[in-house]
Order: structure tokens, then sequence, then C-alpha cells
């Protein structure tokens, strides 16, 4: 992102992109600078597109954007990485982080929708929070995403090295997990 597409986002839009990364809904940030809900979603594509983030879910791309970019710094978290993750499931909240929606991750990772979609779920639900936004800046929090964080190319990845990949698993129950398809 160039210096002039930060001049172009203007003081409202900090707002709101500041409102989002602190985990403010919607509906409070409609509520907090006064406006209609459809003008937030103005403000947010417009945001997408001076960001340069193209996504099926922009919401949590914007909140990537601006962790990656270094425009705010993930709140450290009170408790150390207890979220373990697959490698799977990390190249999974990756691909969310990066905006993909449910059908643009079964297609890049080849499973059903069904399949994504629960294992989306499996992530919300690990970090004990209620959104895909939510898990990413989790994820940012806990340090399982960084800024130099590249798509996993030719295997799953697991991140933070030490978080156990298959802790409490028994061997025998332990299923291969498939490469994904480069897109």
């Amino acid at each position: 992102m160039s210096r002039k597409a930060l001049t172009e986002l203007t003081a409202t839009h900090h707002v709101i992109l500041e409102m989002l990364v602190d985990g403010h809904k919607m509906g409070a940030i409609r509520k907090a600078i006064n406006v209609s809900s459809s003008t937030v979603y103005a403000h947010t594509s417009r945001m997408a597109r001076i960001l340069g983030v193209s996504a099926d879910d922009t919401i949590p791309a914007l909140v990537n954007e601006a962790f990656r970019r270094g425009l705010y710094k993930p709140q450290p978290s009170q408790r150390q990485c207890s979220v373990c993750l697959s490698p799977a499931q990390v190249f999974v909240l990756w691909l969310m982080a990066e905006g993909k929606g449910v059908s643009s991750v079964s297609r890049i990772i080849s499973l059903p929708t069904t399949t994504t979609h629960s294992v989306m779920r499996q992530i919300i639900l690990k970090f004990g929070v209620t959104s895909r936004t939510d898990a990413v800046r989790a994820a940012w929090s806990t340090g399982i995403l960084t800024g130099e964080m590249s798509p996993p190319a030719r295997e799953w990845r697991c991140y933070p090295s030490g978080c156990g990949i298959h802790s409490g698993v028994p061997a025998q129950r332990r299923r291969l997990v498939r490469e994904p398809r480069m897109v």
C-alpha cells in the first residue's frame, strides 16, 4: 500500500477501521459516528478499494490488512497461545484473514462447502469468539498470524512453533491432511 493510499483514507475511514480493529460491530459503529448502516457499508467498501482488499468477506480482510500493514498493533493476548490449530486449520484461518468466503475456501482446499464451514466454525470455537473477524483479531493477538506470513505453498504449517499440532490425538486416529491446491 502506498503513502498515497493512506492519504486517501478520510478521518471517518480511520475511525471506522479503528473501531473494526477494536472489535466493534457495525451497529455500534453506526451509532458512534451517527450515520446509517448503508453509509458504514459504503465506507468499508471504499476502504477496501483504497487498501487494495478484494475479498468475499470484507471486514475480516480489512482487519487483517490493518494489522499486516502496521496501521494498528494487535493487542497482546492476556494468555499464552492456548489455541492449538491443525496445519489445515491454520491454512483456513489464513484464507479467512484474506477475506475468502466459504465457497472460495472450499474451492482452494478441494473440500465440500459443508466441511469447510465446519472447519471455520471449529476455528471460531477454539478461539472462543463469535465471528470470523473476531477469530482473525484473536489470531493476530496470539501470534498465530503475523505480518511476515505468506500463503502456505506446498505444505500445511503450524504457527507459532511449539503449538502442538496433534496434541492429545492418538497417532492411530490422526488423519492425513491433503496438500492445498494452488490457485
